[in-house]
Parts: C-alpha cells; structure tokens; sequence
C-alpha cells in the first residue's frame, strides 16, 4: 500500500521542479495561466526541471536491487516506475528527444532551450515567445 501512495504521488509531485522553473522566470508574480502554459520556459530560455531525469530511474532501480528491506524495494520500484512512465508520457507529449529528459545531458547544454530542441522546435519556440510577450 505504501508503495502504491508513492507511486501516484511521485508520478504528479515530480512536476514540482515547474513552479522552481516559473518562479526563476517570474519570481513570485504568480499568474495561473502563464504557469499551465509553461511561458516561464519562454522567459527563461531555459529548460531546469531538476526532478524530470532518466537518471533517477536509474538510480531508484538500482536502489531496488541493492537495498534489503522489502518495503525499501517496493518504495523504489514504486518510484521508478512512475517516473519512468511521466518521463516516456512527457517524451511524447511534447515531441522531445528522450536525452532532454536527462539532466546530465540539460546540464551539458547550459540548460539552453535552443541547444536542446532541434531547429524546427525552436522556431516554433520563438514565434511563441514572440507572440506572448509581444517581442518584434
């Protein structure tokens, strides 16, 4: 049971790292809208996210077959798991190469968001900038 409560929760709080991501951008002018349409990635030019990583996944399965204690295994295939299907669900979603989602790989790239998209995403990515925050 205790598995299955941190699988739901990990599964919705891993999106936590988006409100770190809005109050770089706009500090703490919270505005709803500008959140749910993630206009903070806009602001920014740069894509933090530092809980959505395949290197969790990684680290949490390894966790399940180092650790002795059965609930200890079962929390961390719980948490695996969830990440690792928000991650293959965010993949899709959003039409990112799955190397986007490794904060290794962001971090490599300055978390720049015109390094890590391909040139289609980002021309896309800046008509939108253009078009929300009126830039000419």
């Amino acid at each position: 049971m205790v598995s299955f409560f941190c699988a739901i929760l990990s599964g919705v709080f891993v999106d936590i790292d988006h409100l770190v991501d809005y109050c770089m951008a706009f500090g703490t002018d919270f505005r709803m809208d500008w959140f749910l349409n993630g206009y903070y990635f806009l602001k920014n030019g740069k894509v933090y996210e530092f809980l959505h990583g395949w290197e969790y996944v990684v680290i949490l399965t390894a966790g399940m077959f180092i650790l002795r204690n059965k609930t200890a295994k079962s929390v961390c295939m719980a948490l695996s798991l969830s990440l690792f299907f928000h991650l293959c669900f965010d993949t899709v979603a959003y039409g990112f190469r799955p190397a986007v989602y490794s904060v290794i790989y962001r971090a490599d790239k300055g978390f720049d968001t015109m390094r890590l998209v391909d040139s289609e995403q980002y021309n896309k990515y800046m008509e939108r900038k253009a078009e929300v925050f009126q830039i000419k």
